[in-house]
C-alpha cells in the first residue's frame, strides 16, 4: 500500500493524513480505495471476474464522492430511513406506478402533492437504492416545476459544477436584489417556492431528506448542527462533534 501510494499522485496526502491522525477520513479513505483498485487492475489486467469486481469496486465508491454514497445503515441525518409524517395511505405495486404516471402529466400543483405523499415511501426505497437514486429526478419530474415540493434550465452555469451536494442558486441583479431561489442537484434545478434566503435554505436543507442525499463533507458539522438544534431531527443518535454538541447546547439553553 506504502509503495503505491509514494507512486500515485494524491497519495502523499493520504499518507501525511494518517501520520498525523492515525485514521482516515471517509473522502480519503474513498481516494485510497479508488487508487488501490486503479492500480492493480493495472497490474492484473482489465479483463476477468476480478476485473470486473475490481471495477465495481471503483465505481460504488465513484458513486459516493458524488453525493449519492453505497448507503449505510444509519439512524440519523438525510440517509435514515423514515415513516411518512402524514397519515396518507401509502400506495404499492401497479397502483402506485399508475398514480406515478398522472402526477408525471399532472399540472394541477394539488394533485401533485398528495400524489407525492401517498408515494413517499415508494421514493425513500429509491433514494435508499444506490443504483435507483438516480432516476428519482426523472420519475418525479414534478420536483423540477412545482416550489416547495424539495425546470427551469441553467445549463450554462450547472455545467461548471457537475454532480455535487445539493446547494443553492440565488437569482438577481446583486445580492440586495435576490428574485428567485433554486435548489440544485445533480444538475437540475428545482425552483424554490420560498421568496426569502432563510426560506430557501428551509427547502435547501430538506432536499437532502427528500432526496436522500448526504451533507456535503464540508459542511457536515453546520448541517449537524442545524438539523439537531433548528429542527429537532435526531439529536440523540447524530454523530456529532464535541463542539457541535457545546454549540447546541448553549443554544437550546439561551432559548429557554
Amino acid at each position: 500500500v506504502h509503495t503505491v501510494l509514494k507512486s500515485k499522485r494524491g497519495g502523499d496526502k493520504i499518507m501525511y493524513e494518517y501520520d498525523k491522525t492515525k485514521t482516515l477520513s471517509n473522502s480519503t479513505r474513498r481516494q485510497l480505495v479508488n487508487m488501490l483498485v486503479a492500480n492493480m487492475i493495472e497490474v492484473h489486467g482489465g479483463t476477468g471476474y476480478l476485473a470486473w469486481r475490481l471495477k465495481t469496486v471503483q465505481r460504488n465508491t465513484f458513486i459516493g464522492e458524488k453525493g449519492r454514497p453505497v448507503l449505510p445503515e444509519t439512524s440519523s441525518g438525510p440517509l435514515s430511513e423514515r415513516e411518512p409524517f402524514s397519515t396518507t395511505e401509502q400506495l404499492t405495486g401497479d397502483e402506485c406506478r399508475e398514480e406515478i404516471s398522472v402526477m408525471k402529466h399532472s399540472s394541477d400543483e394539488n394533485v401533485v402533492k398528495g400524489k407525492m405523499k401517498a408515494t413517499f415511501q415508494y421514493r425513500q426505497s429509491m433514494v435508499r437504492n444506490p443504483e435507483k437514486s438516480r432516476d428519482v429526478l426523472g420519475l418525479f419530474p414534478r420536483f423540477l416545476d412545482t416550489p416547495g415540493l424539495t425546470g427551469t434550465s441553467i445549463p450554462l452555469f450547472l455545467e461548471k459544477f457537475g454532480a455535487a451536494q445539493p446547494f443553492l442558486l440565488c437569482v438577481g441583479e446583486n445580492r440586495k436584489s435576490i428574485q428567485r431561489y433554486f435548489v440544485i442537484v445533480d444538475m437540475k434545478a428545482i425552483p424554490c417556492k420560498a421568496q426569502t434566503s432563510v426560506g430557501a435554505f428551509d427547502e435547501l436543507f430538506k432536499a437532502h431528506f427528500a432526496l436522500g442525499t448526504s451533507y456535503s463533507e464540508s459542511l457536515s458539522s453546520f448541517y449537524i448542527f442545524i438539523q439537531t438544534a433548528i429542527y429537532n431531527t435526531d439529536a440523540g443518535t447524530s454523530e456529532e462533534r464535541p463542539r457541535v454538541r457545546e454549540m447546541r447546547a448553549r443554544f437550546l439553553c439561551g432559548k429557554n
